[in-house]
């Protein structure tokens, strides 16, 4: 790839050439990003310039009952492309994303996955929340319980008792749902 392709691909085919320069596409995105900003820092380009954003709310009732126009334009933008709404980047191609979530270095969870602190506090030391090795350790004690196989003993487990409960109900001709059923139901369907 040439100098200036790299900015074809985020949309800054605009920038004189002299801030055109070389980089390694086949390193990691992050790392991409990073020297990105080191030469525009050293080239005083302005941030505004220097990466792709948006200021679209992904979030708004219109993008979620129809997002593919919308991504598609955010990632016509570019592969890393930031909100100014919600300060944040949206990965936006499918590559970047799998090699984002292989990456726990420079993508860590363990800082939080959530867009609200508040949140990302009740995650904290969560197989969602963490990184390897603590990531790794919390993940083989739920695998056993979430692989197919330990998915389908629930599943029995789930259905017997389920068969049993409303058996007991019909049984007694009349019931209370939410006391008989509801809140009975979740706390003893595994035991």
């Amino acid at each position: 790839m040439g100098q200036g392709e790299v900015f074809a691909a985020t949309g800054l085919e605009d920038v004189p050439q002299p801030y055109k320069k070389a980089v390694d596409l086949d390193q990691p995105l992050a790392g991409l990003l990073q020297d990105l900003d080191r030469q525009h820092q050293a080239d005083g380009i302005p941030s505004s310039l220097a990466r792709p954003a948006t200021d679209v709310d992904l979030f708004s009732a219109e993008v979620v009952a129809d997002p593919f126009p919308v991504l598609a334009r955010v990632r016509a933008l570019g592969p890393a492309v930031y909100s100014t709404r919600h300060d944040f980047y949206v990965l936006t191609r499918y590559e970047d994303v799998r090699a984002a979530t292989g990456n726990w270095r420079s993508f860590t969870s363990a800082k939080g996955v959530a867009l609200t602190d508040e949140f990302n506090q009740q995650l904290v030391g969560s197989v969602l929340a963490s990184d390897p090795p603590e990531h790794s350790a919390l993940r083989a004690v739920l695998s056993d319980k979430l692989a197919p196989r330990g998915l389908a003993k629930t599943r029995e487990q789930m259905s017997r008792y389920s068969h049993q409960l409303v058996a007991e109900m019909v049984a007694r001709g009349t019931f209370d749902g939410v006391v008989d059923v509801a809140r009975v139901y979740p706390v003893n369907v595994c035991r």
